[in-house]
């Protein structure tokens, strides 16, 4: 058996974890099922004015080196080089591009990128993909991301993923749209149409009915409350629950967020 980890998807996640792993020593096979490694739906698909929905100065790739996009971005884009700014999508794909690129000349032949759909993942450790080529490796990650509406009729008139190719070339500059979902993607895809000049009238639905909830002017402060100490989801949700309501949900995040893969770490089956 192969030393290797394969990691099936090569978006973001995909990507950086095999940056990671190749900087520690491990060897790695990253696939992918076409050749833009490094950029996903998140932010393959993204258009100019999609911008990201965390502030530049807390997007570093690289954890030991918080300001590594600010300054990326310095060297490469610096009309977009406020650290409190929100840099396009686009252009943070291509830092996760210019990243990965970086660890395959480091690692040399440690970091093997293969282009193919995998279609089967074998328990000992080996994937099969759709041409029937075979991979084996000592662990298997699936880094897939999210998978597209399945339970959704194609019928005319219903667009299942706004993110496929062409997909929102069907709508017409007059048309009254109903968006299911009131997201992000929501914003995207209204974006999408008025750079496209539609002028009708769209209406949301959900669940809840919330809209996405915008950050402030300026960057929020840390919340200043102790983390939970217990490894159990249920009470820390409760804790941070209260902790928001006392505080504010910005500032919980912003407490949060430097530790979130530390916490996932750690939990215990309830």
């Amino acid at each position: 058996m192969s030393d290797r980890i394969l990691i099936v998807g090569g978006g973001f996640s995909g990507a950086m974890l095999a940056a990671r792993l190749t900087a520690t020593g491990a060897a790695v096979s990253l696939i992918n099922r076409d050749d833009r490694f490094g950029l996903g739906v998140a932010y393959g698909a993204a258009a100019p004015w999609h911008r990201l929905n965390v502030r530049s100065a807390r997007m570093s790739a690289d954890p030991d080196r918080s300001d590594d996009f600010v300054r990326w971005l310095q060297a490469h884009a610096p009309e977009h080089a406020a650290p409190e700014g929100f840099a396009p999508r686009a252009v943070y794909g291509r830092y996760v591009e210019d990243r990965l690129a970086a660890a395959r000349a480091a690692a040399g032949d440690r970091l093997a990128t293969i282009v193919g759909t995998v279609a089967a993942v074998d328990p000992t450790g080996s994937v099969t993909l759709a041409d029937g080529r075979r991979r084996t490796g000592r662990a298997v990650v699936l880094a897939t991301g999210n998978p597209p509406p399945r339970n959704v009729d194609s019928a005319p008139g219903v667009i299942p993923d706004p993110w496929g190719p062409g997909a929102l070339d069907g709508v017409r500059p007059q048309d009254d749209i109903l968006l299911i979902g009131t997201g992000l993607t929501m914003v995207d895809v209204l974006m999408t149409l008025e750079h496209r000049g539609w002028i009708g009238r769209a209406a949301a639905v959900s669940r809840r009915g919330l809209t996405p909830r915008a950050h402030g002017p300026r960057p929020d402060p840390r919340l200043n409350a102790p983390l939970p100490d217990h490894a159990r989801m249920s009470r820390r949700l409760a804790a941070a629950r209260t902790a928001a309501a006392a505080g504010g949900w910005r500032s919980l995040m912003e407490l949060y967020r430097p530790v979130t893969a530390d916490l996932w770490a750690d939990l215990v089956p309830e």
